[in-house]
């Protein structure tokens, strides 16, 4: 767990994230990551948080991708209600400030992966994405 397996995980999520990320092609309704990659401690508490910009929201989600795998659902919140909570992983939905955030309570090096954060507006039948590296060490 030295520094090339870190500089391997930040490679392959920037190769991923160059496949993945998309936006709709409204240009009213965006997501958008905070960080590109994020850092974090095996054990320590993280935080992903997006900003996004659209009129309506019907739903806001969050998905995780490992290297030569599909992207996997993780929790979505639609008008308040969290579907599929993950235990140690918690959605939160801040309005006033039009932001979203994934919060993992303990994270692991196994959490090292590409995250996205999207965006659902029923009107367009589309989802905006976006995405951040998150490397555990």
């Amino acid at each position: 767990r030295g520094p090339g397996n870190q500089v391997t995980n930040v490679i392959a999520c920037v190769h991923l994230k160059r496949e993945f990320d998309f936006r709709c092609p409204s240009v009213e309704d965006s997501i958008s990551q905070q960080k590109d990659v994020q850092r974090a401690v095996e054990g320590a508490a993280v935080v992903l948080s997006c900003s996004y910009n659209s009129s309506v929201v019907s739903s806001l989600l969050w998905y995780r991708q490992y290297p030569g795998s599909p992207p996997q659902f993780l929790i979505m919140e639609y008008s308040g209600i969290i579907t599929n909570p993950i235990p140690g992983m918690y959605i939160t939905h801040i309005k006033q400030q039009r932001l979203v955030e994934l919060q993992i309570s303990s994270v692991a090096v196994t959490d090292s992966a590409l995250y996205y954060c999207a965006l659902s507006v029923l009107s367009s039948r589309c989802l905006t994405i976006s995405s951040t590296c998150l490397v555990i060490v």
